[in-house]
This record gives C-alpha cells, sequence and structure tokens, in this order.
C-alpha cells in the first residue's frame, strides 16, 4: 500500500452532483442529485423502534447515517476505525454518525468527513465506489468484514441479500417523502454480479424481494451471511432504475482498496 492513497483526492469535492446523460436515458436515479431516501417497504431492524428494547450490543452499528453540507443525505459503512464506504455520488462535506438504531432516541458516535477518494471502479461519473476518511477513529464499534473472492458464493446469481439503510419511507419522484426516524432493511436478490455493457459496466443487479432501497439509501451496504453468521459486505447501493432494477457497485473485485482497508482495520493513520 502506497501512503497517499487519498493523494490529491483528500480535497472534498463540495456539491460536486455529476450524473451522466446516458444514466438519464436508462432512468438511473441516484440518491445525490435530490434529497438522497431509505427503505420502502421494508421494516426497521431489530431495537429500532423507539419503544423497543435496546440491544445490548447492535449488531447494525457499523452502518452510518451520512449528512452533507448540500443538505443531502446517504447511508455509509464502517469500513475500519477511520474509514467508511459510501457511494461515489454522496461525496461532499459533512458528518457521518454512526451505531444509531433511532434518531429520536439514539446518540451514536459522529464523525467528519476529512477526505474521500473516487474508486474508479465503474464507467459512470459519480458512480464509483467512494472511500471516506473520517477525522477520528471509532474504537467501540466493530467495521463490517468486506467480501473477498474466495467468499463470492454467499452472493451467487439467486441468492438473497439483506440491504440496511436511512432515508425515506416511500417513494417519490423529487425525493420529498417521509424520512425514516428508524435503521431499515430489505431483501433483495443478486440477479447479475458483473454487468459487462455500459454505462453500468462495472455494477451488479439485483431485484425487490421484501422491501426496496430508494433515495438516502445511497452507499448502504449490500450483506450476506456466512456460515458462522457473521455479517459480510459484498456491495454498494448506488440507484435504481424506473424498470424496478436496483444497482450496487461490487467489493470483491477491488482487491487494492480492500487491501487497504485490512491494513487499517487497528485504525492506524490512513495517511501514513
Amino acid at each position: 500500500m502506497t501512503s497517499n492513497y487519498f493523494g490529491v483526492s483528500a480535497v472534498l469535492h463540495k456539491g460536486v452532483r455529476v450524473i451522466a446523460a446516458a444514466v438519464a436515458a436508462l432512468g438511473l436515479s441516484m440518491a445525490g442529485g435530490a434529497p438522497a431516501q431509505a427503505i420502502v417497504g421494508g421494516s426497521p431492524v431489530p431495537g429500532g423502534w423507539f419503544g423497543d428494547r435496546v440491544p445490548s450490543q447492535n449488531p447494525y452499528g457499523f452502518v452510518g447515517r451520512v449528512v452533507l453540507a448540500s443538505g443531502s443525505a446517504c447511508t455509509a459503512s464502517l469500513v475500519a476505525p477511520d474509514l467508511a464506504l459510501t457511494a461515489g455520488h454522496c461525496s461532499g462535506a459533512g458528518s457521518i454518525t454512526f451505531g444509531l438504531l433511532n434518531t429520536d432516541r439514539d446518540r451514536g458516535e459522529k464523525r467528519r468527513i476529512v477526505a474521500e477518494k473516487l474508486q474508479g471502479d465503474t464507467t459512470l461519473p459519480q458512480g464509483a465506489t467512494l472511500l471516506v476518511r473520517l477525522d477520528s477513529p471509532i474504537r467501540d464499534i466493530t467495521p463490517v468484514r468486506l467480501g473477498d473472492s474466495q467468499s463470492r458464493g454467499l452472493w451467487s446469481t439467486g441468492k438473497n441479500a439483506k440491504v440496511i439503510g436511512w432515508g425515506q419511507i416511500n417513494d417519490t419522484a423529487t425525493g420529498t417523502g417521509i424520512w425514516s426516524k428508524e435503521l431499515r432493511e430489505a431483501t433483495l436478490k443478486v440477479r447479475d454480479t458483473a454487468i459487462s455493457l455500459p454505462p453500468l459496466r462495472g455494477m451488479m443487479k439485483l431485484s425487490s424481494v421484501v422491501g426496496h432501497p430508494t433515495h438516502g439509501d445511497s452507499g448502504a451496504p449490500i450483506l450476506a451471511t456466512d456460515s458462522t453468521g457473521r455479517l459480510v459486505q459484498f456491495g454498494i447501493f448506488e440507484g435504481a432504475t424506473r424498470a424496478g432494477g436496483f444497482y450496487a457497485n461490487r467489493i470483491w473485485p477491488q482487491q487494492r482498496l480492500v487491501d487497504y482497508v485490512n491494513a487499517h482495520q487497528s485504525g492506524a493513520p490512513t495517511g501514513t
């Protein structure tokens, strides 16, 4: 790993919201241009309702609520004590709060975004995986494990997966629906693990089984469960088409990213 992995990309791209014309033609809606949405037709995770008993250990503490200075909102995942992953179009100055199940009840762990780097893993402008650095490490929340090529059988075509995010609980054309106070989940089915044609080349396609992600779920982790019951993140929700397809960035082919993240599991400063 080089010491300048973030490099010049450490300068935050305030207000950048570029979406390719080809994406618009396909009807791919990315929750970055409008206020970024939450799980529709899914359900709060256990402990999410305001009156629920708060679990002694939040199994989804690594899921972060992103609030950007522009007013947009997204979802992210804690992948190392000082690193998080989200969607490329969620770029910009702002903060991420981890450890929340209900925003009216829980305080969580809030961190500022101080650097970011687009991974260049898709053909879409601002459609790539975005790695962000936090202003200080989070020590009391376990980062989610990233999937690798050895475990890809967990998310092969036809397998179900879980997506967890923040945002709105109803679909609206303008992203002006009802924002969820609870962390919510939905079930998706993997339809294609490697789209080969532009403009979605480099992404994977999923369909709804129970509920679906929408604006504000951009950047939400897409998860499988291994044989030990441990959650493994293999995708990052990017957007949806009017035809009902849900598209995500793939983590397991990005070996340099996975190696870099794994090297910082101890929370060592990412610039050294």
